[in-house]
């Protein structure tokens, strides 16, 4: 729209000088922020981890920036094609969390169009201060097993855990490796034994934990 006025006098009379100005009419716009990758609602993570975020925008008009929110910070994310040009774009960032202390810190999406803005629903990301592995961290249960046990490891960091149970003897009954991708509680299933007392050792990159264990027959 373009608009001139040409015939504008001031209080004493004077015409003024004529001045034209154009301006836009932009109809309603908007954007959506879905999450893609960061479920469920509640991400725990230790505190020298990354954890990928990856979400949708959609509008009727090109994406232009986007950023994640954590806390009081903010992270420019990246179109998974290499360029934010496009009404639906999928974003993504690696939040390292070297950076942050232990506690809870909600995590939010907030994407642009040249005129407005969406913002995603709130996820939250607790940063565990928890050591790699440690023997406190290293559970079987129920003590003593009776008919069923399993064997449960919280490792601090990303790393492979090798779980394996002997019995008197020194005869390995259990042997179980598993890739943890990210700092977290994993559980193996003891197989059947019989009435005795066993010894566990759970490996984390270089630290071993032991911990013996007693199975009880049946009530």
């Amino acid at each position: 729209m373009v608009v001139s006025l040409d015939s504008l006098r001031d209080l004493s009379g004077n015409l003024l000088v004529p001045y034209t100005f154009s301006f836009k009419v932009v109809s309603e716009t908007h954007v959506r922020v879905d999450w893609l990758v960061l479920e469920p609602d509640t991400v725990f993570a230790g505190n020298r981890d990354s954890v990928k975020v990856v979400a949708i925008a959609r509008s009727d008009r090109s994406i232009t920036d986007a950023f994640l929110t954590v806390g009081e910070d903010s992270l420019r994310m990246e179109a998974t094609d290499g360029q934010l040009d496009e009404p639906v774009e999928t974003l993504a960032v690696w939040l390292r969390t070297d950076s942050l202390k232990a506690g809870e810190y909600p995590l939010t999406v907030k994407a642009f169009n040249p005129y407005t803005f969406g913002t995603s629903t709130t996820r939250k990301l607790y940063v565990l201060d928890v050591p790699l592995l440690s023997k406190d961290n290293v559970y079987v249960y129920p003590s003593p097993v009776k008919d069923h046990g399993k064997v449960r490891v919280v490792v601090g960091e990303p790393t492979v855990i090798t779980v394996e149970v002997f019995d008197l003897k020194y005869r390995r009954v259990m042997y179980e490796r598993r890739t943890a991708s990210s700092a977290g509680v994993y559980e193996w299933d003891l197989p059947t034994l019989p009435v005795g007392v066993y010894l566990l050792r759970v490996k984390a990159g270089d630290l071993t934990v032991r911990k013996w264990f007693a199975v009880v027959g049946r009530r």
